[in-house]
């Protein structure tokens, strides 16, 4: 913006280098992060009125020192913060995602079209190399925080791999991953998990749609195993649906806050009933001291058959100390 430069100087033709010499000045957003990464201060209405060289298509990156002023909030700078610096890498292949996902500490992996995932992403100690992308047991990871940005695109899962399309193994040691602008899809007859985030980070799920294609079905669709215990789960502007569990929770002292999003469990099981979201119990070990915060959105169990002799819930919660928050 405030550019005198034509719009198809930005938009249209190859890349090239702007007119005038090659700069031009734009309104853009800071972003305030933590040394870990987290936001921390978001402004969306700066304009930046020095002239910023630029080649269209290509990424531009900005260094350099903002003058903080405490007139309105107190702002505190620790000079002894490193510096923080966040990767962009783009994809087009499930190779490329899965190296990016093994080489990326803090940073986007953006898909710059649709993706079949025809194996496992395996994030951490693969399962089995053969089924899998991961070419190195990925071990070292913690304070490691990942963007998945499909950019509108779709992963369409067309082998099982290791029966998890998306897993963060229990080696990944609190990494952090979010899904976003993502629909993911299976074209598998039966799988058994689309996202696996067996660790104790932060999962993040933001305006992705997990969907089964015709005649196909999997059970759960996000899946939080024993290993999540203390994790945090975001689920924001989604829409989710499963055959057996939409959100499966064993992991002790996790917190879930689901916003604005639709879960479905599609039920064609006659003889078993599941349940949309489920904090789990076997007896052994359980989701104790865990909560699920929902406000908006719709939760639904849609009956496929006829007859069912044993129904599925929207809900189910039978584990001591755990809670279910509804904010309709």
């Amino acid at each position: 913006r405030n550019c005198p430069e034509a719009l198809g100087d930005y938009f249209a033709g190859p890349n090239h280098t702007l007119p005038t010499s090659g700069t031009a000045k734009f309104e853009f957003a800071i972003n305030g992060r933590d040394n870990n990464g987290n936001a921390i201060a978001i402004r969306n209405d700066i304009v930046f009125n020095t002239p910023i060289p630029a080649v269209r298509n290509k990424l531009t990156t900005i260094k350099g020192n903002i003058l903080t002023d405490g007139s309105n909030i107190k702002v505190e700078v620790d000079e002894n913060l490193p510096e923080y610096v966040m990767e962009i890498v783009e994809v087009e292949t499930p190779e490329q995602l899965q190296e990016a996902l093994e080489n990326t500490e803090v940073g986007e992996i953006i898909l710059q079209e649709d993706i079949i995932l025809d194996g496992s992403l395996v994030f951490g100690a693969p399962a089995t190399t053969a089924s899998t992308f991961a070419t190195r047991a990925n071990t070292d990871l913690p304070g490691r925080n990942i963007t998945i940005d499909g950019n509108g695109n779709t992963l369409k899962v067309t082998k099982q791999g290791t029966g998890r399309a998306i897993d963060f193994t229990s080696a990944t040691n609190g990494a952090s991953l979010t899904l976003k602008n993502l629909t993911i899809e299976n074209n598998v007859s039966w799988i058994e998990r689309i996202v696996n985030y067996n660790t104790n980070g932060t999962l993040t799920l933001e305006n992705v749609k997990i969907v089964n294609a015709e005649g196909c079905k999997l059970n759960y669709a996000v899946n939080l195993p024993m290993s999540s215990k203390n994790a945090k789960v975001v689920i924001k502007d989604s829409e989710i649906w499963a055959n057996a569990k939409s959100l499966n929770l064993w992991g002790e002292n996790t917190v879930v806050n689901i916003t604005d999003s639709k879960l479905y469990l599609v039920d064609n099981n006659p003889t078993e009933g599941y349940d949309v979201i489920c904090l789990n119990n076997n007896g052994e070990t359980a989701a104790h001291n865990s909560i699920i915060n929902v406000k908006g959105g719709e939760i639904k169990v849609i009956q496929a058959i006829e007859n069912d002799t044993t129904p599925s819930t929207a809900i189910s919660d039978n584990v001591e100390g755990s809670e279910i928050n509804i904010d309709s």
